[in-house]
């Protein structure tokens, strides 16, 4: 840093670099959400696939009864 002759407050700064790390905490958890809400949506998807399956096996067996 350049010495002018005067005081440089150094506060503001160290309170923005808090503001920053809190920031990238919080983004790194909300990629962290992303990533698992992913994996979420994807077995729901294979369960729902599964059980539209199952549904239609179903219907078809209760047809063949009837």
């Amino acid at each position: 840093m350049v010495k002018t002759g005067r005081m440089v407050d150094v506060e503001p700064i160290d309170r923005l670099e808090e503001k920053v790390k809190l920031l990238i905490a919080m983004i790194d958890r909300l990629r962290g959400d992303a990533a698992r809400l992913a994996d979420d949506n994807a077995r729901l998807s294979r369960d729902l696939e599964a059980a539209h399956t199952r549904l239609s096996d179903a219907q078809h067996a209760s047809g063949e009864i009837l």
